[in-house]
């Protein structure tokens, strides 16, 4: 509480308590920054890993618990979002590098656009041109968002194009749960983790 009659509003530290959760790899400094950075948007405090607010009035306490609830929750939002970027750009670098390796004779194009039946056009990580039709591969990090924007254009495009395989590559797959593994394969013709390699397409689709 502050001084007479007005309090302090605070998430106790609570943003760090879900990046642990979620298995981030605090760093501090750089996360600290981000958190000060934040704090600064929101108008409020940033101090011993903790989001608050001081002198709050009693007319203002209902406002203050949101604002540091909000400000929290953006600073957990960004982390987990660069996080799951930088997941992004490895796997696909990963696995743009086996696909030129694996397939030399073939052209293998990146961040190819192709219609689905909805007439919408979509971007895919990996395009494989193979005699008399286009392979997907497409990248898909362990995430909801990434996992519902695969089914729709894999789905999609397929419904447009349906001699063109599609294959999914994840990574972890054990940390994968099953039912988000049945709507790739549901939207897919394989998913393959990229730690095993991807050999196994040379053999299915180019042998």
């Amino acid at each position: 509480m502050g001084g007479p009659h007005k309090f302090a509003v605070t998430d106790q530290g609570a943003g760090w308590d879900t990046l642990l959760a979620a298995g981030v790899a605090v760093a501090p400094s750089s996360h600290g920054r981000r958190a000060r950075g934040v704090a600064d948007l929101f108008g409020v405090a940033y101090r011993d890993g903790a989001f608050r607010v001081d002198d709050v009035e009693p007319h203002q306490l209902a406002a203050a618990i949101v604002l540091i609830a909000n400000a929290s929750q953006q600073w957990v939002t960004e982390i987990l979002s660069d996080r799951q970027q930088r997941q992004e750009r490895l796997l696909q670098r990963r696995v743009a590098e086996q696909l030129r390796r694996l397939f030399p004779q073939h052209e293998v194009r990146q961040k190819a656009r192709l219609a689905g039946e909805s007439t919408k056009a979509y971007d895919f990580a990996n395009v494989v041109t193979l005699p008399n039709r286009l392979l997907i591969v497409e990248p898909v990090t362990n995430h909801p968002g990434a996992i519902a924007a695969a089914y729709l254009k894999l789905s999609d495009v397929h419904r447009a194009h349906p001699a063109y395989p599609r294959e999914v590559v994840i990574e972890h797959e054990d940390g994968w749960a099953s039912g988000d593994l049945a709507v790739l394969s549901e939207a897919s013709d394989g998913i393959r983790d990229i730690a095993a390699g991807l050999t196994g397409l040379v053999e299915k689709y180019a042998a």
